[in-house]
């Protein structure tokens, strides 16, 4: 079972992991969760891609960074120090319409899903709540990309304050200026 907090003293501390994202097969995986030496004291997260795009039924093409959706429950391995993450994304505004993909997405990823990284920038604090609550507490990430950073004009301090509402609500926060593009 994974956990995404372990006690230091008497303060819970997140479980540090180390992603890998874009994971497209089991055998990825299983190479992935391999690599990690039984001592270590991070977890592996095995990031799958979905959209609100690639979970409409009507959409015929997987692209290349994509699983297809019927193999997600494969990829998310029950494995000790694994932490399996859809790495969400989606165009849309309205906070229904992204919360019916979200669940949806999260009943596609199989018991073995832990969670959600949001590839969405500042996405309504109520939103990440009922998300929360309709899947009993699973992980949170909030990915800080680009756009996000921007809005906060790249400064630590609005950064901190802007990430305020989230607490208690969101697990892990990734500050990623290249938006996955692995630039500085």
């Amino acid at each position: 079972m994974y956990q995404s907090f372990k006690q230091e003293g008497t303060k819970m501390r997140p479980v540090p992991y180390i992603g890998v994202t874009g994971v497209t097969t089991v055998v990825e995986a299983n190479r992935i969760l391999q690599s990690r030496p039984q001592y270590a004291k991070h977890n592996l997260m095995v990031g799958v891609l979905v959209s609100s795009r690639t979970l409409d039924p009507t959409f015929s093409t997987t692209p290349k960074r994509y699983a297809p959706l019927r193999m997600i429950p494969e990829i998310f391995q029950n494995h000790t120090g694994a932490l399996n993450i859809l790495h969400f994304y989606t165009d849309k505004k309205s906070a229904q319409h992204i919360l019916n993909d979200l669940v949806y997405a999260d009943g596609l990823a199989g018991k073995n899903c832990h969670g959600v990284q949001l590839n969405l920038p500042w996405p309504p604090v109520e939103l990440v709540r009922l998300y929360k609550e309709s899947t009993n507490g699973k992980v949170v990430i909030l990915q800080c990309g680009p756009e996000a950073l921007r809005g906060v004009g790249s400064n630590g301090a609005a950064l901190a304050e802007k990430l305020k509402p989230y607490q208690g609500l969101v697990d892990h926060v990734l500050i990623d200026p290249s938006g996955g593009q692995s630039k500085e």
